[in-house]
């Protein structure tokens, strides 16, 4: 192999690690939408209702940051994957 070619695997296992870690974050911000919306007695009494609620929002919006630059990631690497998107020529999951 030469140098170009580690570089291009370098890149490749880089934007491999990014797409999943952007998609685990999202996940995890999903989990955490799940537990803040709740409104449990503990959390709004210790926060606060409009704290939790703020958190919720922002938590929202970054899920939504996330998801979307995960997927843009996951095409810009293999633009075959546009295809996924598609639910009736997907393949099932």
């Amino acid at each position: 192999l030469h140098v170009g070619e580690l570089v291009r695997q370098h890149t490749a296992e880089l934007v491999a690690v990014q797409r999943d870690a952007l998609g685990f974050a999202a996940l995890s911000l999903l989990a955490l939408q799940i537990a803040i919306s709740g409104r449990w007695p503990a959390t709004t009494r210790a926060f606060g209702l409009r704290a939790v609620l703020a958190l919720h929002r922002q938590a929202g919006i970054a899920v939504v940051v996330l998801v979307v630059v995960h997927v843009v990631v996951l095409v810009a690497a293999d633009p075959s994957r546009i295809a996924l998107l598609n639910e009736v020529t997907a393949p099932p999951r």
